[in-house]
């Protein structure tokens, strides 16, 4: 596979120990490889697991640390403004650990509103374990997912994270430990990307 401009060598990742190779911006191309090369035979959406062989209408990539939560991390002004002078940023959208198929009504409802636990069962879809209020709770089954997702960023990219969420992440990373489908698209996405999730690799 070639991935041509999209990649290239930027030398320490930020928190990271060894030589890294990655994407430098979030392109069509990156767009391409995620449904193409880590979902080739397709998988489940992230918020309510349904099943889907190929992209279909109705889908996009939802990145679990927000752009949004980017754009304050690297204070480069507004969405636009930062594509255009942040490389950091550019890179930051364009790590594929932190995207997922999910579908389109359910990524347009979590935003960029936190992860956490809200009382009863008050379900914004149908057939989907989704819960919205200010804050968003997943179904179960995608906790660890999600976690080590947000923990790979922030400590990849050097981000603070209230000490209350990092401890809920970390929760969730404890109590629902990779399975084989996620140590598989991990393994993709590092040979694609150049880089690995330590929380998957370590998960103790």
């Amino acid at each position: 596979m070639v991935l041509g401009a999209c990649l290239w060598v930027a030398g320490l990742n930020a928190g990271l120990t060894q030589p890294q190779t990655v994407f430098d911006a979030y392109t069509r191309e990156l767009r391409s490889v995620f449904w193409n090369e880590i979902y080739p035979d397709g998988g489940e959406t992230l918020y309510c697991g349904l099943e889907f062989k190929y992209r279909e209408d109705g889908l996009n990539i939802e990145h679990v640390f927000p752009v949004a939560w980017m754009t304050r991390h690297f204070g480069c002004g507004n969405h636009r403004e930062c594509l255009r002078v942040s490389p950091a940023f550019n890179r930051m959208k364009a790590d594929l650990h932190n995207m997922y198929p999910t579908r389109e009504d359910v990524n347009y409802d979590r935003g960029s509103l936190p992860f956490g636990i809200i009382q009863g069962e008050r379900w914004r879809f149908e057939s989907c374990d989704f819960e919205v209020t200010d804050i968003v709770e997943p179904r179960p089954a995608a906790r660890g997912e999600i976690a080590r997702a947000i923990l790979h960023m922030t400590e990849s990219y050097e981000v603070d994270l209230p000490a209350d969420r990092r401890d809920l992440m970390q929760a969730w990373h404890e109590a629902d430990p990779p399975s084989q489908d996620e140590l598989r698209r991990h393994e993709r996405i590092a040979r694609i990307q150049g880089t690995r999730n330590r929380f998957i690799d370590h998960p103790d």
